[in-house]
């Protein structure tokens, strides 16, 4: 139901259906659809667009189950909208220049050729934001009168000293909490020189906040700043950003307008690790790496080690951890000295890494002292360990010679 400048009205019917019901007897049953069209019919009679209600004949008048058809629809036709097409068109500027234009307080930017606003009927006025370079008629006036109004905009172009804008990225997403940067550029046109100021304004301004360093340039023959905004939550914003300048032969006042679009944080993960407290050569140091899911990660996460010279480790275990969980695995040394580890998980294209810090001290010297000295790398205890039991071996295998 509807009105369309090609079509003109549309309409529909509403549907009538019913059934019979044997359990054993039959009956006549009516559901929903067997009133959809009063209830349509009411519904329609009531609104201001309706422009008429009238039967329509669908042409199969008849019994259907034992219940006459009388083959009639409700045909509705609607009014005209009283909300038409205002387009812009502008004629000059160079293919992909950003131009706008204001209408009836409301501004509407774009890097095509048209601009177009939906209004009911009235008197508006408008005006074109000036485009660095070029020159136009800033102001008019137009009347909407029950169809579509059409309006051209000429840009000449001006030797006139000015400067231009340029923002890049000039569309920006990012996530909740986190900054968004553009970097805001001013280059001099028709050998402009001069100091401007910088100013921004948020479109809604809520849930965002927006800020430019530096406000004041030089430009001779440019200069930049850089614009940051950060979002609370998910949503689309406008950022204009307007530069000034104040001075001979005239002012001149330049923006441009940055979207922002604030998109939910997509799941990840994290991975923490536990350095163990130091611990003396040959001694085990056990550790723990812990994974965290974070904005609904779900998936495997596989943890690996780049592990230094001289450090002997043992395997992760496990080496895959479902989402979230702990792993442990252990280091010793014969060397002190300190190691870093890094700690790799990842998952999917998602990698992330820590450093475990793994401390081995020397022997701590006893009274005997002989015994907790390092020999040929080992501790000594070992390693007489070791000529011992080389000495008795030898022992064994003479006694054994001389009684064959």
């Amino acid at each position: 139901m509807g009105y369309n400048p090609t079509f003109g009205y549309w309409t529909i019917g509403a549907v009538h259906h019913e059934h019979l019901v044997c359990d054993p007897g039959c009956h006549h049953v009516v559901n929903s659809w067997e009133n959809a069209e009063a209830h349509v019919r009411y519904t329609f009679s009531t609104d201001s667009y309706t422009s008429s209600i009238s039967n329509y004949s669908i042409e199969n008048a008849g019994f259907y189950q034992n219940v006459y058809n009388n083959g009639n629809a409700t045909l509705i036709a609607l009014k005209p909208p009283n909300e038409y097409s205002v387009t812009f068109s502008e004629n000059g500027l160079p293919n992909g220049t950003q131009w706008s234009v204001i209408l009836d307080g409301s501004r509407v930017s774009s890097t095509s050729n048209t601009i177009r606003f939906i209004e009911p009927n009235g008197t508006y006025s408008y005006s074109i934001p000036s485009v660095p370079g070029f020159t136009s008629l800033p102001t008019g006036t137009l009347s909407v009168s029950g169809s579509a109004v059409s309006e051209t905009i000429t840009f000449v172009p001006s030797t006139n000293p000015d400067f231009i804008l340029s923002a890049n990225p000039d569309h920006l997403v990012a996530t909740p909490l986190s900054a968004a940067k553009s970097t805001i550029s001013i280059a001099s046109l028709n050998g402009f020189s001069g100091n401007v100021s910088l100013g921004e304004s948020v479109t809604p301004a809520s849930d965002m906040n927006c800020d430019l360093s530096p406000v004041r340039l030089s430009i001779s023959p440019s200069g930049s700043s850089e614009l940051s905004c950060v979002a609370r939550a998910e949503s689309s914003h406008n950022v204009t950003v307007t530069v000034a300048y104040t001075g001979n032969p005239e002012n001149i006042t330049h923006s441009i307008i940055i979207p922002i679009t604030v998109v939910p944080q997509a799941g990840d993960f994290e991975i923490s690790v536990i350095s163990p407290p130091p611990v003396e050569s040959g001694n085990s140091a056990a550790s723990t790496i812990s994974v965290r899911a974070m904005n609904g990660f779900s998936g495997s996460v596989t943890l690996s080690a780049e592990i230094p010279h001289d450090l002997f480790c043992t395997a992760i275990k496990p080496q895959a951890i479902e989402t979230f969980g702990n792993a442990t695995f252990s280091c010793s040394s014969i060397s002190p000295g300190t190691y870093n580890v890094r700690i790799t998980g990842s998952s999917g294209g998602t990698v992330h890494t820590q450093t475990l810090t793994i401390i081995v001290n020397k022997l701590h010297a006893s009274d005997n002292g002989l015994f907790d000295k390092i020999i040929f790398g080992l501790p000594s205890m070992i390693f007489f360990g070791m000529i011992t039991g080389a000495v008795v071996l030898v022992l064994l295998w003479a006694v054994l010679t001389r009684k064959r």
